[in-house]
């Protein structure tokens, strides 16, 4: 963020607040909530992977 921030010329807090009201989440929740759900992602796949027959190969 603190990149993107300083490319286009704006301050952390303008870029902060700019996101928050185009994307509707500020730029440190989006981030935790993806964060989350490529965890969550993979834990599922894990464990279905584990437990599947063929050894998970369709999930891909």
């Amino acid at each position: 963020m603190h990149e993107l921030a300083r490319e286009i010329g704006w301050r952390r807090r303008h870029f902060a607040a700019r996101f928050h009201e185009h994307v509707g989440l500020p730029p440190k929740a989006l981030a935790r909530l993806l964060r989350f759900r490529r965890l969550s992602g993979r834990t599922l796949r894990d464990y279905l992977a584990a437990r599947l027959p063929d050894g998970g190969g369709v999930l891909g």
